[in-house]
């Protein structure tokens, strides 16, 4: 397969509900949803992080202290260095932009090589690995479920787009 299009599941199937002008889809994670699933977290990972590496240095229940430690620092990594929990994904037929808490990664037509997929029925989830992703790039959780355009359809053109591309890919090794 030469050039993989990122259209290649037709516009048809990801952009049903998008502005006819523009061709794109931008579907926001609920803000209540974001609130609970990653801000929430995030903020007591970053809160329990130093409290556990004081409690670790001082000898307190060292074990516990270090897995949590490691936990909260995953979670603020994820959040915050890898910015693994995109609040906006927009589709078109030239790209797929993630924005997460500032940056924006996009991966333009054809530029997507490599797409590894851990999906998971309820709720349209999806942990997606793009290309040779690292600790700090490339690695989402992407809640579809939880995620809406302007008219208020849910992302499921997203989740089947993501899972027909790693299909198309996979069929091209």
């Amino acid at each position: 397969m030469a050039e993989k299009e990122l259209s290649g599941v037709s516009n048809d199937a990801f952009c049903g509900a998008a502005d006819s002008r523009e061709g794109a889809v931008t579907y926001v994670y609920d803000r209540r949803r974001y609130v609970i699933d990653v801000l929430l977290p995030t903020c007591v990972s970053c809160v329990g992080m130093p409290v556990a590496l004081v409690l670790l240095v001082m000898g307190v229940f060292r074990p516990l202290m270090l897995l949590l430690a490691v936990v909260c620092g995953y979670s603020v990594l994820n959040a915050f260095v890898a910015h693994s929990y995109p609040r906006i994904i927009t589709l078109d037929g030239e790209s797929l932009r993630l924005e997460s808490f500032g940056r924006v990664d996009k991966y333009p037509a054809g530029s997507i090589t490599r797409l590894r997929l851990s999906p998971t029925p309820e709720g349209m989830r999806l942990y997606a690995r793009v290309n040779d992703s690292s600790p700090t790039r490339g690695r989402y959780f992407l809640v579809c479920g939880d995620m809406y355009d302007a008219d208020g359809n849910k992302a499921e053109p997203v989740y089947d787009y993501l899972l027909s591309l790693a299909e198309s890919l996979a069929a091209a090794d």
